[in-house]
């Protein structure tokens, strides 16, 4: 949503949980056009998505919670399976340097909304 404040939502299935979606639309094409879809929810442990980014391919994240103390520790996975397409295999290897920050301050924005909470 901060990439791109024209981008437009759709919102679809429960209200939370597994089978909850969001649709996203952009002009810009580093936000594109795709989805989310929450395939598996436990409270207070985990998330799992599936992700569809149209021409771009699909791959999978997840969210795993973890007490620590008086905290919370949060680790944000993604995986997409590159196959043996070597052009892929070396995208694979900058997707850090691609979506790193992005991960950083969604991260930050998680922690800022939980100690709202």
């Amino acid at each position: 949503m901060q990439l791109d404040p024209n981008a437009k939502f759709a919102y679809s299935g429960p209200a939370q949980g597994k089978g909850q979606k969001v649709n996203w639309q952009s002009d810009r094409d580093d936000v594109g056009t795709g989805s989310q879809t929450i395939t598996a929810s436990e409270t207070n442990k985990l998330i799992e998505t599936a992700l569809d980014f149209g021409k771009h391919g699909t791959a999978t994240a997840g969210f795993d919670l973890e007490e620590g103390g008086n905290k919370t520790n949060v680790t944000w996975r993604f995986k997409t399976d590159a196959g043996n397409n070597p052009v892929m295999r070396w995208m694979g290897l900058m997707f850090d340097t691609w979506i790193g920050e992005n991960y950083e301050k969604g991260l930050a924005n998680l922690k800022e909304l939980a100690e709202k909470g």
